[in-house]
């Protein structure tokens, strides 16, 4: 693992209540106090997006991904594909398709 390269150290002192505001607000964004006060400094902010309402297409995606797999696979060591493979594959494309224009847009 490579070696971190940040080269300057600096030591900040915090009361009692600033570390647990700290504390508290890293543990929103899931970050460790030293790279949510270094994020903070440098950048301003942190931003954290919700996309808990795509999670419903990431199990088809993943479908959609391991039929495209299986399907290369099998291309790559016969020279051709099957057409019922193709029209599965087809199928399930259209599904997805249909499931990501139902998500109303944030």
């Amino acid at each position: 693992m490579e070696k971190a390269k940040h080269s300057v150290e600096r030591k900040i002192y915090f009361t009692d209540d600033e570390w647990k505001e700290i504390e508290r607000r890293e543990a929103l964004v899931g970050k460790r106090p030293n790279i949510y006060i270094r994020e903070i400094a440098v950048h301003g902010e942190i931003k954290r997006f919700n996309f808990s309402e795509y999670q419903t297409l990431v199990f088809p995606l993943r479908g959609i991904g391991v039929n495209i797999n299986q399907i290369a696979t099998v291309a790559n060591s016969t020279g051709s594909v099957f057409k019922k493979d193709m029209m599965h594959l087809y199928s399930h494309n259209q599904m997805a398709f249909i499931g990501i224009m139902s998500i109303r847009c944030l």
